[in-house]
């Protein structure tokens, strides 16, 4: 985490300068935070070993969110106190219990404005219970895949387990903290029910190196070259025959840690495994290969946007079957309804040339986009989201103004003026997502307050007159329903095959290009 943000570290001056410049009023004028920073995975070390692990091919991608969201918190001139274990935790905790209101000797407020932590961490500071009950509209919870309203409330979940559950798990261990939905933190911009927080991408073009300073492994423009996305044995299980299929048409490079003296197995045999490469050595090598090939897992990591931001295609594994909760091992505890079309659907919007979106067991058309690919030659590219100057405009507006420590209907930010009330279609059991992205709009959850009233039921469905009733559904507002539970409201939820007559009230608004966090009068 040290080496990332002081590499970085150059590339998020430059990124803060070109926000100020390009948005002058947003970024005057703001209040210096005191924050609280709890990276509650850390904190767990002797038993899950997370740091350890991930100099050894394990997960990296929550280190990578967790660098990035402590620089972006630092630059913006915020008083960050940073905690990895409890002994810390317990030491800010006590210097902040007694919230008094007067402010320190150096005139800086002795509030604590906002926490940042994961589930790992919320759990951790359940140990200061009045500390963390005063300050749980503050908690902001980094979450990769996000929570459903169906799983963020526990007596909807118990009472709706049957339904809400798979074939491998009816619990719903990650869920169930109580928290607005909005305080869930994401890694992509998958659900606006949740907050986008992402990350910055490794590029060298975004580090302001020149050509020749940027190293690689040799030259794209004289081999046919991939990298194939699984850094452990196991991911390469079940893809036996793309593999092959990969290794008779290019060269086929590796990073699987565990796997360097097992070159005897078949499937890793005329493949050059490198091993456990460093962020500069992966870099390194995306810019020199031309195909990154994803096999299906992991879901949702930091390196197909690293791919393509270094020039590489990649091939994007589709999933013939949505995964889901319900039909997949990984996803069954996850407090979360969302349907994996892909490896990482994010991806799929880029299209040709940047990414192949393909059963890649359909050995014709895995053949076909193996040659396109092979002599496609794209610019690298880097969504705004995903850049440092992206990234500290959402954190900055973010923090200064998101607020869920007054009333549910008091509603100061974004502006109502970007209100857009838009119908789901019944007929295809529409999400108000999907409803609201049909007008080219995106769902505003903090805004279901204000569609949630009888007078919008009447002015969109004349027929109810004095039938308007409350339920406790995700789906509600809908028809002559109003919602009866705000922890309910849900941007996501979409009617099951037996709820055709269903017609969501969906509050919508629109965005900034690249930048679905925020709308065009958010700055």
């Amino acid at each position: 985490m040290k080496s990332r943000i002081t590499k970085f570290w150059p590339n998020w001056v430059r990124g803060i300068n070109e926000a100020t410049a390009k948005y002058p009023k947003t970024f005057q004028r703001r209040k210096r935070l005191n924050i609280i920073v709890l990276i509650g995975f850390l904190a767990n070390e002797s038993s899950i070993k997370f740091a350890q692990k991930s100099g050894q091919g394990g997960p990296l991608g929550e280190l990578l969110q967790w660098s990035d969201l402590i620089a972006a918190l630092s630059i913006l001139g915020h008083n960050l106190h940073i905690a990895s274990d409890r002994n810390t935790l317990k030491s800010i905790v006590n210097d902040y219990s007694d919230n008094q209101p007067c402010p320190f000797a150096d005139g800086q407020s002795s509030q604590i404005d906002l926490i940042f932590t994961d589930i790992m961490g919320l759990r951790l500071f359940r140990r200061h219970k009045s500390f963390i009950t005063a300050n749980k509209c503050r908690v902001r919870l980094l979450d990769s895949f996000g929570t459903h309203a169906e799983f963020s409330n526990k007596n909807y979940f118990l009472t709706h387990r049957d339904e809400l559950s798979g074939l491998y798990s009816r619990k719903n261990p990650w869920g169930g903290h109580g928290l607005r939905l909005q305080q869930h933190w994401t890694f992509y911009p998958h659900s606006h029910d949740n907050t986008f927080l992402g990350f910055v991408v490794d590029d060298a073009a975004s580090r302001g190196e020149s050509a020749e300073n940027q190293k690689t492994l040799f030259s794209r423009d004289s081999k046919d070259a991939a990298l194939v996305y699984g850094k452990e044995q196991y991911m390469w299980k079940g893809v036996e025959r793309p593999i092959e299929i990969l290794k008779e048409m290019t060269e086929v490079h590796a990073t699987v840690a565990d796997a360097l003296n097992v070159t005897s197995l078949d499937l890793f045999k005329n493949v050059v495994n490198h091993g456990f490469l460093h962020a500069d050595q992966i870099s390194a090598l995306l810019k020199s290969v031309k195909i990154f090939f994803g096999m299906g897992f992991p879901l949702e990591g930091p390196a197909p946007l690293e791919a393509i931001a270094n020039g590489a295609v990649f091939i994007n594994a589709a999933f013939r079957e949505p995964k889901t909760r319900r039909n997949n091992k990984f996803l069954s505890e996850k407090p979360t309804l969302r349907e994996w079309t892909s490896q990482c659907p994010y991806m799929e919007e880029f299209g040709p040339p940047h990414v192949y979106t393909i059963d890649i067991n359909n050995e014709e058309v895995l053949r076909e986009t193996i040659r396109k690919a092979l002599t496609n030659k794209p610019s690298p590219i880097v969504p705004e989201e995903f850049s440092t100057r992206g990234m500290l405009l959402r954190v900055s507006r973010l923090v200064q103004k998101q607020d869920f420590c007054g009333q549910m209907d008091e509603i100061a930010w974004p502006p109502v003026d970007a209100l857009k009330i838009v119908l789901s279609s019944p007929e295809k059991l529409e999400s108000c997502e999907s409803a609201c992205w049909r007008h080219r709009f995106v769902c505003e959850p903090t805004f279901f307050p204000l569609v949630n009233r009888h007078e919008q039921i009447l002015e969109h469905n004349s027929s109810c007159r004095e039938l308007v009733r409350r339920v406790a559904s995700p789906l509600a507002p809908f028809n002559c329903e109003l919602q009866a539970s705000p922890q309910l409201f849900s941007c996501a939820s979409r009617p099951s095959s037996a709820e055709t007559a269903v017609t969501r009230l969906c509050p919508c608004r629109d965005f900034l290009s690249q930048q679905q966090a925020l709308c065009s009068d958010c700055l």
